[in-house]
C-alpha cells in the first residue's frame, strides 16, 4: 500500500512539473486519469543494468588486473500516453565503484568507458523534453549530451571511450563536458529541417564538477563556471548518416589556464553506413584548439558485424576499430616538465571485441586492445589490454 501511494505521488509530480516549467496552466486543473497500479508499466518504464569490467594489462605504467563496476537505473515516461502533455522525462541514477585503470596503463583515451578514479553516486540524467510539434523539441535538466551529440551508434559497443565521444571533446574544459559519468545542467533544442535532415544545439554548465563532486550534484551555469555550447547538423538517408558539429567552452584546462589563451573550441565530422543488414562501418574526425586543449585531434574508424554465430536473432556481434589522438604540444611540454620525461605526439588504440548473449538478460563481451605509445610517453611500453565486460539487465 505504501508503494502504491509513492507511485501516485510520483505521477502527480509528473503533471505538475511540466506545467511549472513550460507554463501550461491548463494541466494543473486537469483531473488525473484512473490508474491501475497493477499495470504501471503502461505509464512508467523502469530499467536496471549492472555492468562489470574485468581489465588486465601488460605493458603500460603498471601491470595487473582491475575490477570496475557500474549500476545504472532508468525511470522514463511518455506523458502523452496518459495525459494531454506532449512530453517525456527521464531519471537516470548512477553508481560506479571506481578503480583507476588509467593509472595502470597510463593512456589518455580511457581503456574502459566506465572507468572512474573514485566512487560515483549521482544523477546522470534528470530531464524533461517538450514536443512542441512534429519538427521541434526542447529539453531541459541534467543531460548526458553524448547520447545525442558527436555519436555514431554502431561504435557504442567498443570499450575504449574514444569510440563513444571524441577524445578532444572529452577533455574540453577543466573537468570535461556534460558526458557520462559526470553530467551537468543544460538546455537542448532540436529541429527537423526535412524528413532526412536535423539540426540541434545545446548549452551546458562548463564545469560538471571534479572528484570532490562525484557523490553530489554540482552546477553553476552562467556564473563563475560559465557555459559550454555545442551544435550539430546531420542527415540520415536510408542506411547512412553524415554529420558535422562544433563546440566552444568558456573554461580551459586548469594546467593550461592563461588569460591570453583563446577560448577553447573545436569541430567534428562523422559518417556511418549500413553496408548490409549485418555489416556497419563508421568514421569520425575531430579537432580542437591545441593551445587551449590537451588533445588536438582524434581520428576514429571501424567495422561492426551482427549475427556472426547467433544468426537467428542477431544476438551476437563483433567489432574492430582504430582510434588515434594527436596530443597538443603545449600539453606535452607541461607533462615533460611535470614528470621529467619525453612525450611524443600520438597515442593509438587498436580494439577488437566479440559480444554474445547466452540469455535474454546477460551479455558477455570479451575485448582486446593494443595501445601504442600510452600518453605519448616514450619511456612507457606499449600496452596490451585484455578485458571482459558483463552486463546484467533487469
Amino acid at each position: 500500500m505504501r508503494n502504491n501511494f509513492n507511485c501516485l505521488k510520483l505521477l502527480a509530480l509528473s503533471y505538475a512539473l511540466p506545467a511549472f516549467v513550460w507554463g501550461q496552466t491548463n494541466v494543473v486543473t486537469k483531473s488525473l486519469p484512473e490508474i491501475e497500479f497493477n499495470h504501471l508499466n503502461k505509464y512508467l518504464s523502469f530499467e536496471l543494468y549492472y555492468t562489470h569490467d574485468y581489465v588486465s594489462n601488460t605493458g603500460g605504467v603498471k601491470q595487473g588486473p582491475r575490477n570496475i563496476g557500474a549500476i545504472d537505473m532508468y525511470l522514463e515516461s511518455d506523458l502523452n500516453k496518459y495525459s494531454g502533455i506532449q512530453g517525456d522525462f527521464q531519471i537516470h541514477y548512477l553508481h560506479i565503484h571506481g578503480n583507476d585503470q588509467r593509472g595502470q596503463i597510463g593512456d589518455l583515451q580511457f581503456a574502459s568507458n566506465i572507468d572512474s578514479p573514485t566512487q560515483i553516486d549521482r544523477m546522470a540524467d534528470l530531464w524533461y523534453q517538450q514536443r512542441w510539434s512534429d519538427q521541434f523539441k526542447t529539453l531541459i535538466g541534467i543531460h548526458d549530451m553524448s547520447m545525442e551529440f558527436n555519436t555514431t551508434p554502431s561504435s557504442w559497443k567498443f570499450l575504449n571511450a574514444s569510440f563513444g565521444t571524441a577524445a578532444d571533446l572529452t577533455y574540453a574544459g577543466p573537468n570535461g563536458p556534460s558526458i557520462y559519468p559526470v553530467t551537468a545542467v543544460g538546455f537542448r533544442a532540436k529541429y527537423e529541417l526535412t524528413d532526412y535532415t536535423k539540426v540541434m544545439a545545446g548549452i551546458y554548465d562548463a564545469n560538471p564538477g571534479g572528484e570532490e563532486t562525484f557523490r553530489s550534484f554540482h552546477s553553476d551555469i552562467g556564473n563563475t563556471e560559465g557555459y559550454m555550447a555545442i551544435a550539430e547538423i546531420y542527415q540520415k538517408i536510408k542506411k547512412q548518416k553524415i554529420g558535422f558539429g562544433g563546440w566552444t567552452n568558456e573554461k580551459k584546462q586548469s594546467r593550461q589556464q592563461k588569460a591570453e589563451d583563446p577560448t577553447p573550441f573545436g569541430f567534428y565530422t562523422m559518417a556511418e553506413k549500413s553496408i548490409s543488414d549485418s555489416l556497419f562501418t563508421f568514421v569520425r574526425y575531430s579537432w580542437a584548439t591545441p593551445v587551449a586543449n590537451p588533445i588536438q585531434s582524434n581520428a576514429v574508424t571501424g567495422l561492426m558485424y551482427r549475427g556472426l554465430l547467433q544468426t537467428r536473432k542477431n544476438l551476437d556481434e563483433v567489432g574492430v576499430g582504430v582510434s588515434q589522438i594527436h596530443i597538443a604540444k603545449k600539453f606535452r611540454d607541461s607533462l615533460k616538465e611535470e614528470n621529467e620525461a619525453s612525450y611524443g605526439p600520438k597515442e593509438t588504440v587498436y580494439e577488437f571485441y566479440y559480444q554474445f548473449r547466452p540469455t535474454k538478460t546477460i551479455t558477455f563481451r570479451p575485448d582486446f586492445q593494443f595501445i601504442k605509445n600510452p600518453s605519448g610517453a616514450r619511456e612507457v611500453d606499449d600496452a596490451m589490454v585484455f578485458a571482459l565486460r558483463t552486463v546484467v539487465e533487469i
